[in-house]
């Protein structure tokens, strides 16, 4: 992608990383997830608590794992 911006004429100033915020974001949401599952579980059942918590688990890993 580098290569057509440049050839464009634009100048590429800074690279971010974005996998990498998204996994201290799923880490952050995961964790205020568990300190609530009381509140979490008034209104739902455990069924929806394990889905979703297997849900951010499942997001986090591949946003950490590094790819070549």
């Amino acid at each position: 992608m580098l290569p057509a911006v440049e050839r464009s004429g634009l100048w590429m100033t800074d690279i971010e990383i974005l996998r990498l915020h998204y996994a201290e974001t799923i880490r952050h949401w995961r964790r205020r997830f568990a300190a609530s599952r009381d509140a979490i579980l008034s209104p739902h059942d455990e069924r929806f608590y394990w889905m979703f918590e297997f849900y951010l688990a499942g997001r986090s890993w591949p946003s950490a794992a590094r790819t070549t």
